[in-house]
Order: structure tokens, then C-alpha cells, then sequence
């Protein structure tokens, strides 16, 4: 069902990377972020977060990560995001 597939894709995972991006360009108008490339930015973000992990929690070969391991996580991929795009 590729229609299907496109709807969710353009509704989902896009909406949101859009949104991101707007963020991420408003951030970096007002020196909050030096992001040149805010829709890179937002794809780079979203796959920190989401990181390798997803795919296999998604096919069922692991089971999903505890909350504690979540935020570690998570905090991980703000800071690595952070020390790229944050202004000096």
C-alpha cells in the first residue's frame, strides 16, 4: 500500500522533521543555535534520538529500553547535538 506508506510518511516522520526544522531555523535567527542547514539539523537531531536501537525494538529482537535508559540516552543525543550547534 504505497499510498498508504506516503501518508503516514508525509503526516508522521516529515510533519515532524518540518517542524523541527522551523524550530531549529527560529533558534538560530535568534543565536540560540548556529544552524546553517536547519532541515539537516532537525534529520540529525531525530536520528540521535531515535538512534540504531529503534529498529530492533521495532522487529521485535530486543525488548524496548527501561525509562532510566531512555534519558541516558536521550541526554546523550541532546548533548552531542548541543556541541555541534551551539553558538560559542
Amino acid at each position: 500500500f504505497p499510498e498508504l506508506a506516503r501518508a503516514y510518511y508525509e503526516n508522521g516522520p516529515q510533519f515532524v522533521r518540518q517542524k523541527l526544522a522551523a524550530y531549529i531555523e527560529r533558534a538560530s535567527a535568534g543565536g540560540k543555535l548556529k544552524a546553517n542547514d536547519a532541515a539537516t539539523a532537525a534529520s540529525q537531531f531525530l536520528g540521535l534520538i531515535i538512534g540504531a536501537d529503534h529498529m530492533t525494538t521495532l522487529m521485535g529482537v530486543e525488548l524496548a529500553e527501561d525509562a532510566p535508559s531512555r534519558r541516558k540516552r536521550i541526554r546523550a543525543a541532546v548533548d552531542a547535538f548541543l556541541r555541534l550547534y551551539a553558538p560559542q
